[in-house]
């Protein structure tokens, strides 16, 4: 594994694009929590890294970019990109950096899994079986990804961002309309959902909730039960292992059911949202 290689034997090119943003930039002593003394908000999922390090970009300062991590962006660096240490780059201008925390914490979490944050798009058409299996020039199977249900979900995120914004105080340009208008133009509509689901899975772990149980939510974006248990495998701490003895990282498991009306349902392929006991309950890893 990546994780287990000494940050020397990366990809040069990771080493330069890192190395470069540190010399420009100014460690916060203490990392996050020395920045949430005085605020509101925790960030258990930044806890779930190894030795995690927040630094002020003053670059940032007068944009509305709250903050970012580093990778490099070619795909022959994804293997490098999962040793890349876990650092994250803030605004030093941040209003809720707790926030900010957890949302490029997920994105550290994917690409320490995947190799890259992004690759978190091909892995929610794969766990939903959103894709078709052809054969490569060399004979073997390689899989196409469909995007369909992901297309679905960035299409569904963004129609409850006024209720997010309303019950939540979220504030994201990834859930905003007019990203979605861009994007779309620009033929990378599914492509929003990997920073689409960093920014629901924030939500989450700093307001202590559990956005799949919302009543509202639960009859529109999270209302098929399959792409909830989809979401809870490639958000917050499911997408790694704290204990041996949890379970394989970004896998789903299956919600229970609550009686035999539910049972039946989920048998001839009703799979919507409906009542929850304790709606809004702080999620379980």
């Amino acid at each position: 594994m990546a994780k287990d290689r000494s940050y020397e034997e990366l990809h040069p090119e990771v080493q330069q694009r890192v190395n470069r943003q540190r010399r420009f930039t100014e460690a916060v002593p203490g990392g996050l929590p020395a920045l949430l003394k005085g605020t509101e908000g925790s960030s258990s999922t930044y806890q779930g890294l190894v030795n995690p390090q927040v630094r002020r970009d003053y670059a940032l300062e007068g944009s509305s970019t709250g903050g970012y991590v580093m990778e490099s962006p070619y795909l022959r660096d994804n293997y490098a990109n999962m040793g890349i240490p876990d650092e994250m780059w803030m605004n030093p201008e941040n209003k809720n950096p707790a926030q900010t925390a957890s949302h490029e914490a997920n994105h550290i979490l994917a690409r320490k899994q995947l190799g890259a944050a992004a690759n978190i798009n091909q892995k929610f058409d794969e766990l939903l079986g959103d894709f078709t299996t052809r054969k490569n020039k060399a004979g073997e199977e390689e899989k196409k990804y469909l995007g369909r249900k992901r297309t679905d979900f960035v299409r569904a995120a963004s129609e409850a961002y006024p209720y997010l914004k309303e019950k939540y105080g979220i504030e994201s340009a990834y859930l905003d309309p007019k990203m979605l208008e861009f994007q779309a133009k620009a033929g990378k509509l599914p492509n929003l959902l990997y920073e689409q689901l960093a920014t629901l899975a924030s939500i989450e772990d700093t307001q202590g909730v559990d956005l799949t149980k919302d009543p509202v939510l639960r009859k529109t974006l999270f209302k098929d039960r399959d792409v909830r248990e989809t979401y809870n495998a490639l958000t917050g701490l499911r997408m790694t292992r704290l204990d041996r003895h949890d379970i394989e990282p970004m896998t789903r498991v299956e919600e229970p059911t609550t009686g035999t009306i539910d049972k039946f349902k989920r048998m001839i392929g009703f799979a919507e949202g409906g009542y929850v006991e304790n709606a809004g309950n702080k999620k379980l890893i």
